[in-house]
């Protein structure tokens, strides 16, 4: 486990990022109404519940532009052979076909808690290749945060102020960093901070890994600059 000292930063919560309150929908709402909720609000998604307010389901963009009544049914060659799942091409049918949102919507609804840390929501972002998250507290809804929501935390780091800490401290900070990374092997003497400059020597293996050691600097506000006297060897690549 990492202790995290005083003057570092916490990490973003969920709770801080998403938009609340939010739109919901119930499962009996006709799909033409659904499409207008999400054009008039510039909406990519709507969580759908039941009477109690519980999260069942959840509708997007997706799931409405591809519609039998508009003759945007995927063709058939779309379906290739290692993909023809008997199980998969059924649920494709019925959402193509839905009148109601609780026929259309999928319930495998990708969420996290009102406590989840902003790289958890990345982290699952990327791997599932959604664009938002539904933030839950226990079972309700409360909340979605979307990739915009990120940039914008993205935009308000980069604006931040540097703190006023030490060498020892900016040094400190950029080998914890470095030093969980499987490409990183330059040795402690290999990595200086003088007057807020960090000091980068010794052999690398290729142009990338100068590239991150740069980046790595540059990613924190304290730095003020880099200098930097590495060698790249490909031959210990």
């Amino acid at each position: 486990m990492c202790i995290r000292d005083r003057d570092t930063p916490m990490p973003m919560k969920a709770s801080e990022l998403m938009v609340s309150p939010i739109t919901t929908i119930k499962p009996d709402m006709p799909v033409a109404d659904v499409a207008a909720i999400l054009l008039d609000n510039g909406f990519n998604s709507l969580p759908v519940v039941d009477d109690a307010g519980n999260l069942i389901g959840i509708v997007t963009t997706t799931d409405l532009i591809v519609r039998r009544s508009i003759d945007t049914l995927l063709p058939a060659n779309w379906w290739s052979w290692d993909r023809k799942n008997p199980r998969e091409m059924l649920e494709h049918y019925i959402r193509s076909h839905a009148n109601v949102a609780g026929d259309m919507m999928s319930s495998k609804v990708r969420t996290l808690p009102l406590d989840a840390d902003m790289a958890d929501i990345v982290a699952e972002m990327v791997a599932r290749k959604i664009r938002s998250i539904v933030i839950l507290d226990k079972l309700r809804p409360v909340g979605i945060v979307t990739r915009s929501d990120i940039l914008k935390a993205i935009h308000k780091a980069g604006r931040r102020a540097p703190e006023p800490i030490s060498d020892e401290e900016i040094r400190r900070r950029l080998m914890e960093d470095l030093r969980r990374q499987p490409w990183f092997y330059l040795r402690d003497e290999n990595v200086r901070v003088k007057d807020g400059i960090v000091y980068y020597s010794g052999n690398l293996s290729s142009q990338r890994e100068r590239l991150a050691l740069r980046l790595a600097a540059e990613s924190m506000a304290e730095v003020r600059g880099i200098e930097d006297a590495t060698r790249v060897d490909v031959s210990w690549s």
